[in-house]
């Protein structure tokens, strides 16, 4: 996954009431925090910017899509 990337969510999504599964979203950036925490990414989904979501949790509830759809 990198910056410019083309995802959808896709399910469950459960505990999470911004998205649904289907919901189109850029990757704007991944982040390494200086803890140990792991990587953060920073996305556009609709006309909102979501910033801190874990890397693991995007990758598991999402899937990547190409330039074909």
């Amino acid at each position: 996954m990198k910056k410019g990337d083309l995802r959808r969510f896709n399910g469950p999504l459960t505990g999470v009431s911004s998205f649904s599964v289907g919901d189109l979203f850029v990757i704007l950036d991944i982040v390494q925090p200086r803890s140990a925490l792991p990587q953060q990414v920073t996305f556009l989904v609709g006309d909102r910017v979501e910033e801190g979501w874990g890397l693991p949790w995007i990758m598991n509830n999402s899937e990547a899509l190409n330039a074909a759809g």
